[in-house]
């Protein structure tokens, strides 16, 4: 299994460093950051790993999610590949989750 990360993952991935940095420091934003990506690395060995994530349910596209803390890892999977569709803060409203 391959993982690839979205681009628009990365770029949530990249809101909630931005987030963290500003409100805390960069150093905590870099662990938190890093702390999500071997979090979805995990899938590699264990692609299943995650239960079905029942906001996207309607896309048809079997999403599953993996928890870090207050944030949810959604990926899908397709043939030998992992794609890591978002990176979603759980105080936000579901409808802003991204498949």
């Amino acid at each position: 299994m391959t993982l690839e990360v979205t681009a628009i993952a990365q770029q949530r991935l990249f809101a909630i460093w931005k987030r963290i940095r500003d409100e805390s420091s960069q150093e905590r934003a870099d662990r938190v950051e890093e702390r999500l990506l071997r979090r979805a690395e995990e899938l590699i060995d264990q692609p299943l790993k995650g239960p079905p994530e029942p906001f996207l349910a309607e896309l048809n596209g079997s999403h599953r999610y993996l928890l870090l803390g207050r944030y949810k890892i959604i990926y899908r999977i397709d043939g030998t590949t992992i794609h890591v569709t978002d990176f979603f803060d759980t105080k936000q409203h579901p409808s802003r989750m991204r498949g």
